[in-house]
């Protein structure tokens, strides 16, 4: 699984480096070489966890910027507290120079998945920004394990269930009945392993109340 893993990462940064050519660009002397990003492609700090993700949310980190690389429009409907939109396609824009060129803050960037992010996170080295990360699992594994966390099973063990209570702590934080940062928003979202169907997220049909009480 590590060599396919490996090899995919190299196959998408080849074709990353290969697409680079389409994008505007203000200096291109001063790209990183391919097997630069190899190497930092393998190093495993440049993830982020989402139980990481949410405990310097909850704690106010105040050099965490995290910053979602979707369209405008999937940012507009879900999308994570405080963070702020910056589409793939814009990312090597002025505007988005203004975020990424802080030596301070620590760039977090997100998408459904990896696939985005890895490439936003790869976009970003090979312009010599820096402190980039990406939140492993994207959106797709932070409702999973943030906002509906899955109880373990009863012979689980004792480190399991705690992380689950956390976990569950956690997710009130972030839901609160507040009905913006509800999953119910967000309808891409993968099944759990061992899942024989797709979850299907609707929301709850509102009960309205009855103009007469009923008669005897």
């Amino acid at each position: 699984m590590k060599n396919i893993r490996n090899w995919i990462l190299g196959a998408l940064a080849l074709l990353l480096g290969l697409g680079l050519v389409f994008i505007k660009q203000k200096d291109n002397s001063r790209k990183q070489s391919p097997e630069f990003m190899l190497l930092e492609m393998n190093d495993p700090s440049r993830l982020i966890s989402t139980d990481k993700m949410a405990e310097k949310i909850i704690s106010k980190d105040p050099i965490l910027l995290l910053i979602d690389v979707r369209p405008e429009a999937e940012y507009n409907k879900f999308t994570i507290p405080g963070a702020v939109n910056i589409p793939l396609e814009k990312l090597l824009s002025e505007e988005a120079a203004e975020h990424l060129g802080s030596k301070e803050m620590e760039k977090v960037f997100f998408s459904n998945d990896d696939i985005y992010s890895t490439q936003a996170w790869m976009l970003a080295r090979r312009n010599n920004y820096e402190n980039v990360y990406v939140m492993k699992g994207g959106l797709n594994e932070w409702v999973e394990t943030i906002l509906q966390p899955a109880e373990p099973s009863p012979t689980a063990s004792s480190e399991e269930f705690e992380l689950y209570n956390l976990r569950k702590a956690t997710s009130l934080y972030f839901i609160g009945g507040s009905e913006a940062l509800s999953p119910e928003a967000f309808q891409e979202i993968k099944p759990p392993v061992g899942a024989k169907k797709k979850i299907d997220v609707q929301p709850k049909p509102q009960i309205q109340k009855k103009d007469e009480e009923e008669g005897c």
